[in-house]
């Protein structure tokens, strides 16, 4: 009679089958999990720094605007790139020459849009308040209940 030792062929294969499964399941698992943490990492990005430099340059009103409806401050996003600007009391368009404050670039793959729609601009007046005043066709307007629009990213 032999005294078996080992495994066998069969069952060999198997077990390197069963890992080939799990080790498939695990790099598909981590690839969701990058991607949702890149989408997190660009949601606190601009929800905390974007958003309240925005408000907080508006409320400093560098330009020293006077009329409470015009834009002092708004924000642009274009592809990956958000970019802050400071508005002069001479002129406040979205194509003029404004005060460049700030910059940032969002992780590779990330996207944002504000309001979920086409528009590329946020105002704020030098109240804090929505404005439409750079742009009207760029700028999303104020929302029904006075709050900033949403800027979301995907």
């Amino acid at each position: 009679m032999w005294n078996q030792r080992g495994f066998t062929l069969f069952e060999s294969l198997v077990v390197i089958i069963i890992m080939g499964v799990v080790l498939l399941f695990a790099a598909l698992l981590s690839k969701s999990w990058r991607t949702n943490s890149r989408l997190a990492t660009a949601n606190t990005q601009v929800q905390s720094e974007v958003l309240h430099k925005l408000r907080a340059t508006a409320l400093r009103n560098p330009g020293a605007i006077t009329d409470s409806s015009a834009a002092a401050a708004f924000i642009t996003i274009s592809g990956t790139t958000i970019s802050l600007y400071a508005c002069s009391a001479a002129t406040c368009k979205t194509n003029a020459d404004n005060v460049l404050l700030w910059k940032t670039s969002l992780p590779a793959g990330v996207s944002a849009s504000i309001g979920g729609g086409s528009k590329t601009c946020l105002a704020l007046t030098s109240r804090g308040g929505v404005t439409t005043s750079p742009d009207a066709t760029t700028c999303i307007g104020p929302s029904a209940n006075g709050s900033l629009p949403l800027i979301t990213v995907s």
